[in-house]
């Protein structure tokens, strides 16, 4: 519908969950981590409250992955509605009610501890690691420079032309 045609960008909202998944994986294929590292140790730690609950040491990147992270209710509102100024933070200050990998729960905020996993492992932002493993080579243009507050990435925020998640998809499909 206006003003949008099919050669504008689009912010995909919630279709990055499946890019973000894409950079994980791809980081993964090179080595940088497993899907059973636990994410604390994929961040910085000044990003990591000093009072962690301990049942935190046992999130993986898998349980990110299929957000089952533990929480009940999505860590998003808390983390986008003010309660602090850092979000990963936030996320890890909210305590989960059951043990990570066995509750699924709808956890945008799973996505944005991602984002921040691909950037502290790698050096660079979701976007910027992405464009020459997997846009440039699948014709792919992209724009992703929205942050938060503490400066990350959110990929929420990613534009692509629709075409772009047609090709994203027909990649999946293929295996």
């Amino acid at each position: 519908a206006a003003p949008y045609t099919m050669d504008s960008f689009h912010r995909i909202c919630s279709a990055a969950k499946g890019v973000v998944a894409s950079a994980i994986l791809i980081a993964v294929g090179e080595g940088r981590f497993e899907l059973d590292t636990p994410t604390v140790k994929l961040l910085d730690p000044a990003h990591i409250p000093e009072s962690l609950d301990e049942r935190w040491q046992r999130l993986t990147v898998y349980h990110l992955l299929t957000m089952h992270t533990g929480h009940a209710e999505d860590t998003f509102f808390e983390m986008f509605g003010g309660r602090s100024d850092h979000w990963i933070r936030t996320f890890f200050e909210i305590a989960p009610q059951y043990e990570p990998g066995t509750f699924f729960c709808y956890d945008m905020g799973a996505q944005y501890v991602m984002n921040e996993i691909i950037r502290h492992t790698t050096g660079e932002e979701l976007g910027a690691y992405l464009k020459p493993r997997l846009f440039d080579p699948m014709g792919i243009e992209a724009q992703y420079d929205f942050t938060q507050p503490e400066g990350l990435f959110f990929s929420s925020h990613i534009q692509f032309r629709p075409t772009a998640l047609t090709k994203l998809s027909q990649l999946y499909l293929q295996g």
